[in-house]
């Protein structure tokens, strides 16, 4: 991730994945990820 940067994108791909019965073949899956929250500057 360039510096000063928030945010960035990645794609992972795995194949072996089942999803429930009725899901279609493009389905997609979101995964986000929290920082959290900013720590106090001292």
């Amino acid at each position: 991730m360039p510096p000063g940067s928030t945010n960035t994108q990645f794609v992972f791909t795995k194949a072996n994945v089942t999803l429930p019965a009725g899901a279609g073949a493009d389905a997609k899956i979101f995964v986000g990820f929290d920082e959290g929250p900013q720590k106090a500057k001292q």
